[in-house]
């Protein structure tokens, strides 16, 4: 592997940045909602116990090909058609980061400058991202633990101020729709953000510790990250009960209805922080992933010569994405998940597939 850390990462570490990368994804809150509702919190847990089987099929690919990454094991079982496969999943991260990049320009743009053009937020936003991917995967995540906590503290003391605006009605009725829309919704949460994790095979050399450490780590991160969602989710819905629905933010909304005494009020300024620091952090580890595949891929010497270049791609892909937000919402509901599944599920099958073929073979 090209070997860009002069570090590394404890598993320990390992745990907060899989929680980070999955709690940096509130703003898709409407793909769920739009599909189930004010039940979306069951979606939510359905998808954790629809991802569990998934994750263990990273677990044999970590186990299988141990201080490997993901690019390296695409060249090991597909031989030269490895390089390909490895291109294909550089462009499912560009589209993944070029989505967030769009998420979060979308979300400062209405509820923060809505008289700066989006272009001038969206490049301001890449070029700070870019040059913290720049810096290289241990210094990325230096700070993670600490937007871990920040993002608790907001979650929970948010949530504990909002009890007298909380409704217990508002979680009913419950099961009150089909079966099919359900298993949709918890497809979703499976696919996005959990599955999202998958990008992380990528860091896995970067990791100390021996493969149960490491598996662990995995899986307890994503638990944690899972359940500050989770938390999030039925926050918002005792808060906001029906008009869940026809929110574009709802997080956004809830921490608005916040008024004790007229003291503590207008926290939206400060959950509006906490979102573009967790996109930043999300986002720069997009980049980097993209970046450092591209340099192994095509054997360059280095990878912080093309973050810059790749920055700008997805930055000219996220405006070029989806016309509008509708168009993203239905993209988001009906076929994202599917998209999705194909990099996060059905690939990484094959591979293990094609690699005990060969190993039982003698290849």
């Amino acid at each position: 592997m090209i070997r860009q850390e002069k570090g590394s990462i404890t598993p320990n570490h390992f745990i907060f940045c899989v929680a980070c990368f999955i709690l940096s994804s509130p703003l898709v809150q409407a793909f769920y909602i739009s599909i189930i509702k004010q039940e979306s919190w069951i979606a939510i847990i359905a998808g954790f116990l629809a991802f569990i089987p998934v994750l263990l099929l990273y677990f044999s690919l970590i186990k299988s090909f141990p201080q490997k990454n993901l690019i390296q094991i695409n060249d090991l079982v597909f031989g030269k058609t490895g390089k390909a496969v490895s291109l294909l999943y550089i462009w499912f991260f560009l589209t993944i980061g070029s989505l967030n990049i769009r998420d979060v320009v979308s979300f400062v743009s209405i509820n923060i400058l809505p008289e700066t053009p989006p272009v001038v937020i969206g490049i301001t936003f890449i070029a700070v991202c870019a040059w913290s991917a720049r810096s290289g995967f241990e210094t990325l995540v230096r700070h993670v633990m600490f937007f871990i906590f920040i993002s608790f503290l907001l979650i929970i003391s948010s949530t504990l101020i909002s009890i007298n605006n909380m409704n217990m009605e508002n979680l009913l009725p419950v099961f009150s729709q089909e079966f099919a829309e359900y298993a949709r919704a918890s497809h979703v949460v499976a696919a996005i953000p959990i599955g999202e994790i998958f990008i992380f095979l990528l860091f896995i050399p970067f990791v100390t510790g021996k493969h149960a450490d490491i598996k662990k780590a995995y899986f307890f991160g994503a638990l944690i990250g899972l359940a500050g969602i989770l938390i999030i989710f039925l926050r918002d819905i005792l808060v906001l009960g029906d008009a869940i629905t026809i929110a574009q933010y709802p997080s956004f909304e809830t921490q608005r209805l916040i008024d004790v005494e007229e003291f503590f009020t207008r926290l939206e300024i400060f959950y509006a922080l906490a979102i573009i620091i967790m996109l930043f952090y999300k986002t720069s580890v997009i980049i980097y992933a993209a970046s450092l595949g591209i340099s192994q891929v095509f054997n360059l010497s280095g990878f912080k010569h093309i973050t810059i270049s790749i920055g700008a791609i997805a930055l000219i892909y996220s405006f070029f994405v989806f016309e509008t937000t509708a168009e993203n919402l239905e993209w988001g509901v009906d076929t994202a998940s599917i998209f999705s599944t194909l990099f996060q599920a059905v690939i990484p099958a094959i591979t293990i597939i094609v690699a005990k073929i060969i190993k039982r073979s003698g290849a």
